[in-house]
């Protein structure tokens, strides 16, 4: 019986250290917490746009990251991450970081 209420206390504690706040969240978000994509609004963002810019063409392409850890915040996240490929008239490239990992993406 013993180890039974132990056990319940010892993962009710943990479960109570782990906070999680919807995305939108305006208010004071205490250290460790993590701010989710709980109304899925970052989906619509997802995916290859295409644009054009002083005879330019762009393509920007957004991919959801779950459970970020935002080290100066010091809380975890859901975010974009964006990379873009840059082609010139002809169809040259003039940028291109789509092939960088996620991690090194400045966007």
């Amino acid at each position: 019986m013993k180890n039974i209420l132990l056990i319940i206390l010892l993962s009710s504690a943990i479960a109570c250290t782990a906070q999680t706040y919807p995305l939108r969240t305006f208010t004071e978000i205490p250290e460790n917490t993590y701010l989710k994509d709980t109304n899925n609004e970052l989906q619509g963002y997802e995916g290859v746009w295409k644009g054009t810019w002083n005879n330019r063409t762009i393509f920007i392409t957004f991919k959801k990251n779950s459970y970020i850890y935002d080290n100066v915040l010091k809380y975890y996240k859901d975010n974009l991450i964006g990379k873009f490929k840059v082609l010139d008239s002809n169809g040259n490239i003039l940028f291109d970081n789509t092939n960088i990992s996620d991690d090194k993406a400045k966007i």
